[in-house]
């Protein structure tokens, strides 16, 4: 069985990944999840991926991607919020 590593912060958003955990939806297909919660948000999740302590995180795209550019992107700039 394929062990994924997957981490998120403590959200509603995430129960989808809690109930196909608790249904083992993934195991049926030959994958073991494990879940891990982040409550310090996108840099924890972002530290733990550079780390290995995860494999897959659930987070925000531009939060993602400011970190993983070393924080050369202005997330503040207008086109990068919503209306």
């Amino acid at each position: 069985m394929k062990n994924i590593r997957v981490g998120g912060v403590p959200e509603h958003f995430n129960l989808p990944w809690h109930l196909a955990m608790e249904n083992k939806d993934f195991e049926e297909q030959g994958i073991k999840l494990t879940w891990r919660d982040f409550p310090d948000g996108t840099g924890a999740m972002c530290r733990a991926l550079r780390d290995n302590e995860i494999d897959v995180s659930d987070q925000n795209i531009i939060d993602f991607l400011y970190d993983l550019t070393e924080k050369k992107i202005d997330i503040d700039n207008p086109k990068y919020k919503k209306n």
